[in-house]
């Protein structure tokens, strides 16, 4: 039976009952280990080390760890590529790296070139100005996966003038690109800078560009404002017409 061979749980307790009515088995402590088997020589403990990493090389570990969780929501479930820069950051960890860093940097850069990498091959292209109406189709972003991977993330508009924030979550393949129409409301009418932003699934930024943006459709509470002045106008201009109380009483 394998070392690595998936076994249940419920496997676990019979084993263990089993293996301490054993026969051939005899329970001993570890004095009895140490009477029968003696040490031939003198054994010199190491005296514990204090040394710790510096703060600029945890931090390097630590945005490096990020990068990983991003590129593990950008992969299909399964992908064995964040598992193995894990393991390299693991290394890097390593206790033979406390006296001299420059090592392990080597294995640091190299899991933040990896992500780089990956991230690069996706390409964001928009406009750079639109004008927004009753009837528009919203701002077109064309996003293009020039890597070997299927690659998963999302896509956003973000400013403080708008109502809200549109989102259009995207899967491409290698060498694939698509074109997504975010329908986006100004809250008035005028022109605004707008961030175009692709993010990764566990909400990094990945790229971003800015447009402006032209809003000349009339927001919900603006057209009720209006109506209802109108409507007061002609109440009042309609008043014109109603003959008064004193023609009424002359009369």
């Amino acid at each position: 039976m394998s070392e690595d061979a998936p076994l249940p749980g419920p496997f676990f307790p019979p084993l263990v009952r089993d293996v301490a009515t054993a026969p051939w088995l005899a329970p001993a402590a570890a004095e009895a280990f140490v009477e029968t088997f003696p040490p031939t020589d003198a054994s010199v403990l190491a005296n514990p080390s204090f040394r710790r990493f510096p703060t600029t090389y945890v931090t390097s570990i630590r945005q490096a760890r990020r990068r990983i969780d991003m590129l593990r929501s950008m992969l299909r479930p399964g992908s064995l590529e964040p598992d193995r820069l894990e393991s390299m950051l693991l290394l890097a960890e390593a206790r033979q790296f406390l006296i001299s860093t420059s090592d392990g940097l080597a294995f640091i850069d190299a899991v933040k070139r990896s992500v780089r990498d990956t991230v690069d091959d996706l390409a964001l292209d928009t406009v750079s100005s639109v004008t927004l109406s009753s009837g528009s189709g919203g701002v077109p972003v064309t996003i293009s996966n020039e890597g070997p991977r299927p690659l998963r993330f999302s896509v956003r508009l973000d400013s403080p003038w708008l109502l809200d924030e549109p989102t259009a979550a995207l899967e491409l393949a290698p060498g694939d690109s698509q074109t997504v129409r975010l329908q986006a409301q100004l809250r008035s009418t005028g022109r605004f800078p707008v961030q175009v932003q692709m993010v990764s699934r566990s909400g990094r930024l990945i790229a971003q560009q800015t447009i402006a943006v032209r809003s000349t459709a009339y927001n919900r509470i603006a057209l009720l404002i209006t109506i209802g002045a109108a409507l007061v106008l002609v109440a009042v201009w309609a008043r014109r017409f109603l003959p008064s109380r004193t023609a009424r009483r002359t009369t």
